[in-house]
């Protein structure tokens, strides 16, 4: 970059201005014009009054007697002691009059015009980087009041000090921009490092290149010389296609005079496969029917399951109401033929007490032995008589029991007899599929499901 040596080569400008010594000291005019000695090595150095403060800035034009004089008269106590001592080495300069010290001198001139082209070029170096610049304001008020070369002490000091101010910026300006710019060459470093890892990638990639153009360069050659061979084989093959191709044009001609004869079959055919397809859909919705059937049929035998086993447990009841029914007859027998006993001998007993009755007024005695005996007796012809009683009622309850057991019975019988029907229909029908398996629709499902339905028709069938 550009700016710092430019902006190195401004500073040094800007101290050499600078550091010239300013001595401020009393002095009085004088009509007559005096001498102002200098010498070689402060030709830079300048001395202002305070009476001369509005006048631009004159360097010393002359030596006098190895005494230093500025265009102003002053005694020799009045020398300012800021000038250093003068060599004996001296020589001869114009001097400086206070007439002539309006006009500005040549090294003022110089040292402003220097001073002003870095003025300038500091405020376009602003310019361009968007920077304000103060030194801006006070080089258009220099150019609207003073001519070049006219500058006051001042007027310097107020030029460096805004010089200072925007090279403050411009410092400021150049940090921020090296602290964006410093990732950007770090970046850039690490950019030229995977150029220079994808340079060697490309040589080793030209390398690979080359040998893989010789391969092909020799496979190339190699599939030249098959190529040729190929066309050779492919001319013998073209003849001999030719000649099959007559051959295939007369089978062709054959074949489609046999393909005529086929056309007009397949024709046939095919109304016969219409035919057919329509007894086959026919065939496929009676089975179908069959098949609601046979889920109809499986869905009765297990309800027929059901029944036989609900069957087998009532058969169960029934033949334990029956063996009860059985004792309680023949408890009742055992208690008819208890109460015919019983009646026997209450009939015998009567015929005892009218015998005894009959006998009664033969023996008081025996009256009251018979009175008592007849008392006993009626007591226990009433205990018969109450048992006989509570035998009848059981008796009637198991006859009504029983009887309601045979209906039940008789409604089983029926159901049976009808599930046994719809049985050898369905049997019936599974003999006529075992018998005519073209009428069998196509295997829906594993085999492993169908398994257990095949093992129960067979065995019907059979």
């Amino acid at each position: 970059m550009l700016f710092p040596p430019l902006i190195q080569s401004m500073k040094q400008d800007i101290q050499e201005v600078i550091k010239t010594p300013k001595c401020e000291e009393n002095t009085t005019f004088s009509s007559a014009s005096s001498l102002c000695p200098q010498s070689p090595s402060i030709v830079s150095h300048h001395c202002t009054s305070r009476a001369a403060a509005s006048t631009p800035l004159c360097p010393p034009q002359k030596i006098l007697n190895g005494s230093l004089s500025c265009p102003t008269h002053r005694t020799a106590s009045n020398i300012p002691s800021c000038l250093p001592l003068i060599s004996t080495d001296t020589r001869n300069v114009s001097c400086q009059t206070v007439v002539s010290s309006l006009v500005p001198c040549d090294a003022c001139a110089q040292v402003q015009s220097s001073l002003r082209e870095t003025g300038d070029a500091l405020v376009e170096l602003c310019q361009s980087e968007g920077l304000p610049s103060s030194l801006q304001r006070l080089l258009v008020a220099v150019d609207d009041t003073l001519e070049q070369g006219r500058l006051t002490a001042g007027d310097v000091s107020q030029w460096s000090i805004e010089q200072r101010r925007d090279m403050g910026r411009v410092g400021k300006h150049l940090l921020e921009v090296r602290s964006t710019v410093q990732p950007l060459r770090n970046s850039l470093l690490a950019a030229e490092r995977e150029r220079e890892e994808f340079r060697a990638q490309l040589g080793r990639a030209q390398e690979e290149l080359k040998r893989e153009r010789a391969t092909h360069q020799a496979s190339k050659k190699q599939l030249e010389q098959r190529l040729q061979e190929v066309q050779v084989s492919r001319e013998e093959t073209e003849r001999r296609l030719q000649d099959e191709h007559e051959e295939l044009r007369r089978g062709t001609v054959s074949l489609e005079e046999s393909n005529s004869k086929l056309k007009a079959g397949i024709s046939l055919q095919k109304e016969r496969l219409h035919k057919l397809e329509c007894e086959r859909d026919e065939l496929h919705q009676e089975v179908k029917a069959m098949q609601v059937e046979e889920e109809a049929r499986s869905k009765l035998e297990e309800k027929t399951q059901v029944l036989e086993a609900q069957l087998s447990t009532t058969q169960l009841l029934f033949d334990k109401e029956k063996s009860k029914y059985q004792n309680a007859c023949r408890q009742q027998e055992s208690l008819q033929a208890k109460q015919r006993s019983l009646l026997e001998r209450v009939d015998a007993l009567d015929q005892e007490c009218e015998e005894l009755q009959g006998q009664l007024g033969k023996s008081e005695d025996r009256q009251t032995d018979l009175q008592e005996r007849l008392t006993h007796i009626s007591e226990e012809k009433d205990q018969l008589e109450t048992q006989l009683a509570q035998e009848q009622a059981l008796c009637s309850e198991l006859q009504q029991e029983k009887q309601r057991l045979e209906s039940h019975v008789g409604e089983l019988k029926d159901s049976v007899n009808q599930l046994s029907g719809e049985v050898q229909e369905l049997a019936q029908r599974e003999r006529l599929l075992v018998a005519f398996p073209e009428l069998n629709p196509l295997p829906q499902g594993s085999p492993q499901n169908s398994l257990p339905q095949q093992l129960w028709i067979h065995p019907v069938s059979a």
